[in-house]
């Protein structure tokens, strides 16, 4: 077992042996956890900024770029069967018919 005069040796000759300054874990994970903790407040403290309400005023001004018209016609429309082709009206037609043939093949 290493004592703290052996422990403050062995970090010394380590240091001492290398071009670069050693660092002992501990405090190489207190460091980062600080900036980490350092980073994650900052990015909160941004996000706080920009997440506040929008005012009058600003809805006032989306409202007049955006035309919003929520009307009951804009949800209830039936499209044109008119502008449908015939060859795809057909097809339809033949598929629903092959669909019920196995319906009544099958029992169902």
């Amino acid at each position: 077992m290493i004592g703290k005069a052996g422990y403050k040796q062995q970090m010394q000759s380590l240091s001492e042996g290398n071009d670069h300054q050693f660092y002992p874990t501990g405090l190489l994970l207190l460091t980062t956890s600080r900036m980490l903790f350092l980073s994650i407040l900052l990015l909160l403290s941004g996000m706080v900024v920009m997440a506040r309400p929008p005012s009058p005023d600003e809805i006032k001004e989306l409202g007049e770029q955006q035309q919003v018209s929520d009307s009951k016609d804009d949800y209830d429309v039936l499209p044109d069967v008119d502008h449908i082709p015939e060859s795809f009206k057909e097809s339809l037609k033949k598929q629903k018919m092959l669909y019920l043939e196995m319906l009544r093949q099958h029992n169902l």
